[in-house]
């Protein structure tokens, strides 16, 4: 199953990543989730990525992203069927990338239609909107969309190497310069007040994924933990003949952990920070969600 790629490089042909408009803009991601038959008809959960800043329609299993970015205005998703331009003297291409297929249909070297779909489920997201539109400017989100895909979501970074699973009900907020990403989620309770009565309370959730080159050149992880985090609690786990750390910062009334892993020079981070009385409540996915990362 194709993992998520968050924020990931273009993928789309070599010729068509050079004319791509640089103007697009998505460091911001939400995550839609969607029931997809399997081959003996039971619905598995999915989830795509997509922009932000567009919205999604969804009616039976199909629907529609309003993106209205540049020239790319709306694409659609769902079960794929291809259609035959072939009798318009269009030409087809075909092309096979991680996630799926990609299909285009050329005519007078404009992409008139332009798709990507997975094989195994033969869901997929496409636009077109006539002959005599180029579909070109699509071409990233629909990329962005097929690679994302999966049952399984997953935050991979180029920059840093690294993969790890994430929650699919955080929103995803890319760092600076490729560091990795800031996933944020608004919890709505209750809290009993002075008098005894029940009052909304809500509070906010965030894990961090990120990464940093070892530019002091500590020796290993232990030396790491030791010169920065001395006197803070510490807890060691093997994973994959490598040694991480949990180290404990919280103050107060907010808790704060981060995992730390560091190889080939790069110390990786992913932390946790929330309300104290609340802490318990996120512990465990944040350690299966920490203890997922891998690094290429």
């Amino acid at each position: 199953m194709k993992k998520l790629i968050l924020f990931g490089l273009c993928t789309v042909f070599l010729f068509a990543c050079t004319q791509v408009q640089t103007g697009m803009t998505w460091d911001k991601s939400n995550f839609y989730e969607i029931g997809i038959p399997d081959s003996e008809g039971e619905e598995v959960v999915y989830y795509f990525e997509y922009p932000s800043f567009a919205k999604v329609q969804e009616d039976g299993g199909s629907g529609t992203i309003d993106i209205s970015e540049g020239s790319c205005k709306k694409i659609g998703f769902g079960d794929f069927k291809s259609i035959d331009l072939a009798e318009n003297g269009a030409e087809k291409d075909l092309k096979e990338v991680d996630g799926g297929i990609l299909e285009r249909w050329i005519k007078d070297d404009n992409i008139i239609l332009y798709a990507g779909y997975n094989e195994e489920t033969n869901f997929g997201f496409w636009v077109y909107e006539g002959e005599d539109k180029d579909q070109l400017g699509c071409a990233e989100y629909i990329e962005k969309a097929l690679n994302s895909l999966t049952d399984v979501p997953t935050y991979f970074n180029d920059r840093y190497s690294f993969g790890v699973e994430i929650l699919s009900d955080y929103k995803a907020e890319d760092l600076p310069d490729d560091g990795g990403v800031l996933l944020k989620k608004w919890v709505e309770t209750e809290v009993e007040n002075d008098e005894g009565d029940m009052e909304p309370f809500g509070y906010k959730v965030e894990l961090m994924v990120s990464a940093q080159d070892n530019i002091v050149g500590y020796r290993d992880v232990l030396h790491f933990i030791g010169e920065k985090y001395s006197g803070y609690t510490a807890e060691f786990t093997d994973l994959d003949e490598r040694t991480g750390v949990y180290v404990d910062e919280g103050m107060g009334d907010e808790a704060m952990t981060h995992f730390f892993l560091m190889e080939d020079d790069i110390i990786y981070d992913v932390s946790i920070k929330v309300i104290s009385q609340y802490y318990s409540l996120y512990v465990d996915e944040y350690k299966e969600m920490a203890e997922s990362i891998e690094i290429f």
